[in-house]
This record gives structure tokens, sequence and C-alpha cells, in this order.
């Protein structure tokens, strides 16, 4: 088996699930290029009307757009707005 990241130099992966199905997976070198999708596939894969609800239920916390759509999966406007997406981003090691 081939080792894809190691201590010195990891490798960051972004995904999108949905239905059950893998729409899209990719890898980076760095962290900011895996973030620049992330956020880029969230825009595009999340439900407008459950990121807008979780907008104004967090709206008073001091989160970046990483964190902000971190916490939307799974919170409750992600269910009540009935998105089926899941959009990660991590690093492998």
């Amino acid at each position: 088996m081939e080792q894809i990241a190691n201590d010195s130099k990891p490798l960051y992966c972004v995904h999108v699930v949905s239905n059950n199905t893998l729409e899209h997976y990719s890898m980076y070198a760095t962290e900011d290029q895996a973030k620049a999708k992330y956020l880029k596939l969230c825009k595009t894969w999340y439900r407008e009307d459950g990121v807008e609800n979780h907008h104004e239920f967090v709206k008073d916390l001091e989160l970046n757009e990483v964190e902000f759509y971190d916490g939307y999966y799974n919170s409750i406007e992600y269910h009540e707005s009935c998105d089926n997406a899941h959009v990660t981003w991590e690093k492998l090691s």
C-alpha cells in the first residue's frame, strides 16, 4: 500500500456526498487550497434556505466561513431544509 501523506507533507481532501453517492473528491497540498474548494462546494451543494436560516441562528457568534459551514451540517436548520448533501474537508495523515 502506497502512503499518500506523511508527517512532513500532509495532504488535504474535500468531498461531497449527496443521496449516499460520492459526487466529488479532490486532494490538495495545502490547507488553504482545500478550504477554498470546500467553501465553493458548500455554496454550490447546500440549500440556500437552510444556510440562510443557520446564519440567522449563529450570526452573533464570531465564526469564520469554514467554521460556519462545518456547523451547518447536521444542524437543526440543515435538517429542516431537507438538505441531503454533506460537504467535508479533512487533513490526511
